[in-house]
């Protein structure tokens, strides 16, 4: 049930979207529920969940799923999820570390002696906060040649990392965003489990959950139902984008916006594991070895906006995106799905100032 005061308050940021060339038809406009006239199907567009901690949902999405079809978006679509994949690769691995099966401090090496010595003492928990100097596959890849975008493994990807034979500084000396990190943390849950990764977040996360429209796709072979084609923007067109990516970890995720927004709720009130005790894991923010604290937790990143404290990351690849922004103080949480590389992922702050901070509801009445 949406209130009176979200309604007006989604209706004051209706106007505010990029600026796109004319030449090429408007991304849908992400920050409101479509008009009474129906959707926008001859552009792509986002999908948005809201959640309040008095247990009001929000959901809506405009836009297009597949311009070729004119098929819309829904909050059932699914979309690449990118990095924000990273929060359920550390949950699985904080799950499996309160059973006993690995520790956090446990070196990597201990889990994938096929590394080579030049990782000894880097820990899991390091790989957890891109604080262990591994360096990115993806940059690896691209050094080679290789479009990581087209038919890339997760296989591919740890060959690479196998091979490399530097680290881009010592263990815990820097924060350095590296998906080399949580692509082998998903190697990690795979043998710790004894099973794919893909397999036990499914049984152990998305179905507690009710996550049905969730997977991490491994596997080409299987095509995703209701999937959002992505696009990327010319100054004439939008031309679509697809993805041919299976290795799971540092993404992989296909999700739609009703149950990311899921996943957000059970941030406030967690299902899974030990409860409370798990989040407060997933929440400390990393130590470098100088004594410096980093905003950068388990898989989630740690800031204020506007003087309220957050709990956000990101994600894309190719055209796809995404987001999460939380605001445990308020109880709000939002997510946001988009099939196109126009989409930025600020406008999810700009829909929270509108929920959270009457001044800048009342300049926007105004006009000011």
């Amino acid at each position: 049930m949406v209130s009176r005061r979200t309604n007006a308050l989604l209706s004051l940021l209706v106007g505010l979207t990029l600026p796109l060339p004319a030449q090429r038809p408007a991304a849908a406009d992400v920050l409101a529920p479509p008009p009474a006239g129906g959707q926008l199907l001859t552009a792509p567009g986002c999908a948005v969940g809201v959640t309040r901690d008095r247990g009001e949902t929000l959901l809506w999405a405009n836009g297009a799923a597949d311009l070729a079809t004119g098929t819309p978006l829904t909050e059932r679509t699914r979309f690449y999820a990118g990095s924000v994949s990273k929060q359920f690769v550390a949950m699985t691995v904080v799950l499996l570390a309160e059973r006993g099966r690995l520790g956090l401090d446990d070196q990597v090496r201990r889990w994938i002696p096929e590394l080579g010595p030049h990782t000894d003492g880097i820990t899991l928990r390091q790989l957890l906060h891109h604080t262990s100097g591994i360096r990115d596959y993806l940059g690896l890849a691209t050094a080679v040649g290789r479009d990581y975008a087209d038919h890339f493994t997760n296989a591919e990807g740890l060959a690479l990392v196998f091979a490399d034979t530097t680290l881009d500084f010592a263990p815990g000396e820097k924060y350095r965003y590296s998906n080399s990190g949580y692509l082998l943390l998903a190697e990690v849950v795979h043998r710790a489990a004894g099973m794919p990764f893909a397999s036990f977040a499914s049984r152990e996360v998305f179905r507690p959950l009710g996550m049905d429209d969730s997977h991490f796709h491994d596997d080409l072979r299987h095509p995703i139902e209701l999937l959002a084609m992505d696009y990327r923007a010319t100054d004439s067109a939008w031309v679509a984008w697809p993805l041919a990516f299976s290795a799971v970890g540092s993404g992989g995720l296909y999700t739609s916006a009703r149950d990311l927004a899921r996943w957000g709720r059970n941030w406030f009130d967690n299902r899974i594991g030990s409860g409370q005790p798990l989040i407060d894991t997933l929440l400390t923010r990393g130590i470098l070895t100088s004594g410096d604290t980093i905003p950068y937790a388990l898989g989630i990143i740690r800031g204020t906006h506007r003087g309220i404290e957050t709990r956000e990351h990101t994600g894309g690849l190719a055209a796809y995106r995404s987001a999460i922004l939380q605001f445990p103080s308020a109880g709000l949480g939002l997510v946001m799905l988009c099939n196109h590389d126009q989409a930025e992922m600020d406008l999810l702050r700009q829909l929270a100032d509108g929920m959270l901070f009457e001044d800048f509801v009342a300049e926007s009445a105004d006009g000011g």
